[in-house]
């Protein structure tokens, strides 16, 4: 037992681990030799006389197939398949050939190998008298080949088969022995095996409770004092017997032992400093209270600045946005005045080509003049040119058309101007009047021509009236032609107005996107003053919030000092 005190506990469960191995390795062996034993006993069992009966048992399976195989070759007169059970007979003697093989790789003993010799022997005879079977049955003598089976071959047929049947009945019989003989041997193992393992588990057990005594004791004194001092008493001394152990309890008992003394001059300098703590923490109090409260103004100030910072940031954002909405209506503008500008150069060219038809206009009707002048001389030739001046009316008619259509686009294209288009709908629509008046004429003209078709009689007097009128439509005319020209001038007037206002609005749009987009900066700006005032402020009030953190630290760290100050009296020293 001392000498069993001064080892190491781990030496201790070594010693407790060497002797359970040993056991084990006992038990274990004395298990893995009678297995191994049986095992070799199975493979021999399975080897020598379960494969051997198998193979005797097919073999006799392949016999009583030849067997009828011969017979349907005696019976049957279709050469094809004499020719099938021919080969199948083949097939069978070959397989039974290599279970013979088989067979003769086992362990055989004296006895089955002269066995073996007579089956050999009748084999040889049986396939002897049945290849002569085969033969007068290939030539379909039935008869003579039926009688030569019963008299020759079916002798030898019955010994083949009692022989086969012998040497299975005795590999059975052998097999049956040595699986009496693994029963008997699986008792005396179990009761071998059931012995050690009770020797080895008492030894195991005895050794464990010496050994686990060893330990327990120690730890029971050591356990006791540490009781002891979780109580607060660090007066009593370690027990001198666990201090003389040499192992690691003895050196546990040593090290309760400087504990116990360490403690017992921490707990004297603890009461020391529990009374400067307490001193120390009523002035640490009474300064982060100042702290807090001027953190609390700084904190005051800064969120009225953050205040402000929002409200700024708030009218910049609605001001830029007024400032967006206000591009956003230039740009509108600007291609309205764009899309003006083209619409002057139409009219302007329309107004041109109007110019251009009614000087067209003029010049017929000036030849309508020369023609009526002259009309009295050749009134025998007028039927001949009433088609010419008919076709010239009709030009007229069409030119006039144009022009009432060319008025009304210009009229639509005033009216879609609004107020600065005003003074050129007056103009368009005197145009319309006067292109409904042009037309009116060619009409009428085209009338005085069928009258002049109808009423040869009256033609001089129908020329006068046509020459007033050729002149009212020279009048006309004319009159359209000025309005042409006016309307072409107030035209180019108009599209060098809207060229110059087109030019100003695309430069108020850059203004007005200048603006838009220093007034977003500004914005952007103020946002994050404003969020770095917040953060300012955050900061500050995590001061703020830190110092009465600290305020009340220091007050429950008071508490502390008066409450260590008390507990410090429980502890014996």
């Amino acid at each position: 037992m001392l000498k069993l005190n001064n080892v190491s506990i781990v030496y201790k469960l070594f010693i407790l681990l060497v002797i359970s191995i040993v056991g084990v390795g006992i038990v274990g062996y004395t298990g893995y030799s009678h297995l191994l034993k049986t095992n070799q006993d199975m493979n021999a069992m399975y080897q020598d006389r379960l494969i051997a009966v198998k193979l005797i048992n097919e073999n006799i399976g392949h016999f009583r197939f030849i067997q009828a195989f011969v017979f349907e070759a005696m019976v049957t007169v279709d050469g094809a398949r004499k020719e099938a059970v021919v080969k199948a007979i083949d097939l069978r003697d070959e397989m039974f050939n290599k279970n013979i093989i088989e067979y003769e790789k086992n362990n055989l003993n004296a006895k089955e190998i002269e066995q073996l010799k007579e089956m050999k022997i009748a084999m040889e005879k049986y396939r002897d008298g049945r290849k002569r079977i085969m033969n007068l049955a290939m030539e379909n003598k039935s008869a003579e080949a039926y009688k030569e089976y019963v008299t020759n071959v079916l002798p030898y047929s019955n010994i083949f088969i009692d022989l086969l049947k012998k040497i299975a009945e005795d590999n059975t019989k052998a097999a049956d022995e040595l699986n009496k003989q693994n029963g008997e041997a699986f008792i005396r193992a179990k009761n071998l095996i059931g012995g050690s393992f009770i020797g080895v588990l008492s030894i195991m057990g005895l050794v464990s409770f010496y050994i686990g005594r060893n330990i327990t004791n120690p730890m029971k004194i050591g356990t006791s004092h540490l009781c002891e001092m979780a109580k607060g008493n660090f007066s009593i001394d370690v027990p001198k017997k666990l201090l003389e152990n040499k192992d690691e309890f003895g050196i546990m008992g040593q090290a309760f032992h400087m504990l116990n003394h360490n403690m017992r001059m921490l707990v004297q300098k603890i009461g020391h400093s529990a009374e400067k703590l307490a001193a120390a923490s009523e002035q640490l109090t009474a300064s982060a209270e100042q702290s807090a409260d001027a953190s609390n103004q700084v904190a005051a100030s800064v969120t009225d600045i953050t205040f402000g910072t929002e409200r700024q940031a708030s009218a910049l954002k609605e001001t830029t946005g007024v400032m967006e909405e206000m591009s956003r209506q230039i740009q509108i503008v600007a291609d309205n005045t764009e899309q003006t500008v083209v619409l002057s150069e139409k009219t302007a060219v329309a107004s041109k080509n109007g110019t251009y038809s009614v000087s067209v206009a003029l010049e017929q009707m000036r030849n309508i003049e020369r023609t009526v002048n002259t009309s009295a001389e050749v009134v025998t030739k007028l039927g001949e040119r009433s088609s010419e001046i008919g076709q010239i009316v009709g030009t007229i008619s069409t030119i006039a058309g144009q022009t009432n259509l060319l008025a009304l686009n210009a009229a639509i294209e005033a009216a879609r101007a609004g107020e600065t288009g005003r003074g050129f709908a007056v103009v368009a629509e005197e145009v319309r009047k006067l292109a409904e008046q042009s037309q009116e004429a060619a009409e009428q003209i085209s009338t005085l021509i069928h009258g002049i078709r109808r009423e040869t009689d009256s033609a001089v007097t129908a020329m006068m009236a046509g020459t007033r009128e050729v002149v009212s439509g020279m009048v006309a005319v004319n009159g359209a032609t000025t309005a042409f020209s006016d309307i072409a001038d107030l035209v180019n007037s108009v599209s060098g107005q809207v060229h110059t206002i087109s030019s100003a609005m695309k430069n108020v749009l850059e203004g007005s996107r200048h603006v838009n987009l220093v007034m977003k900066n500004a914005a952007d700006i103020t946002t994050t003053t404003s969020m770095e005032v917040q953060n300012v402020s955050a900061a500050t009030q995590e001061q703020s919030t830190a110092a009465a953190e600290i305020a009340s630290s220091s007050r429950e760290l008071a508490k502390l000092a008066e409450e260590l100050q008390i507990t410090m009296h429980q502890f014996k020293v």
